[in-house]
């Protein structure tokens, strides 16, 4: 499966619940997902939150996320959970909260090895450049100040391609802003979504 099919998953989700229309959020792969689903139907998103997601990947930034992949495959998921601890956590979060970054991983290694490559996969290769100057939903933009793959610099051309958003950085963050921050990610999605009126 690929990004069109998550978002025609997307879709069924919404025809079973009976939204017609929806403020929808997403995190990594989830920020490329809405987009997407935004661009596909445009009249059924009120607003978009992108949160610690990429587009504008240079080939180095692309190189580097295909290649953790890569070591996953090659090495095993679970030897490479200390590559993605320091990517996705703050040393400050593993130490105060080591149940819940051991839980984390243990919920990475529980998963099906195909289906977490496969999602890794789509997030390595998704480049939503070419069409995301056309989602004209109202957006939040938020990331992390040190999120290794879904970093500052790419989350601000994000923001600048995007016709109606706003770039939220959260200093000294990294990739797991829900487990570490769910409060103040939560208060900035509120806020936005309270500015549209």
């Amino acid at each position: 499966f690929g990004l069109d099919e998550l978002v025609a998953d997307l879709e069924r989700l919404r025809e079973r619940t009976g939204f017609e229309q929806a403020h929808l959020a997403g995190h990594s792969l989830g920020g490329m997902i809405g987009p997407a689903y935004a661009h596909r139907y445009p009249d059924r998103v009120l607003s978009l939150g992108l949160l610690s997601t990429a587009a504008f990947r240079t080939e180095d930034d692309g190189a580097k996320v295909r290649a953790v992949v890569q070591a996953m495959r090659d090495k095993g998921i679970a030897q490479v959970l200390g590559t993605l601890t320091d990517r996705w956590f703050t040393d400050a979060f593993i130490e105060r909260h080591a149940d819940v970054v051991e839980a984390r991983l243990k919920q990475v290694v529980a998963t099906d090895p195909e289906v977490f490559l496969n999602v890794f996969d789509i997030y390595a290769t998704t480049e939503m450049a070419p069409w995301l100057h056309e989602v004209t939903a109202p957006s939040l933009v938020l990331t992390g100040e040190n999120d290794g793959g879904c970093n500052p610099r790419l989350n601000r051309a994000i923001d600048a391609a995007l016709p109606r958003s706003e770039l939220v950085i959260l200093d000294g963050y990294k990739h797991s802003l829900l487990l570490e921050a769910g409060d103040v990610v939560a208060g900035h999605i509120k806020r936005f979504i309270e500015g549209l009126g």
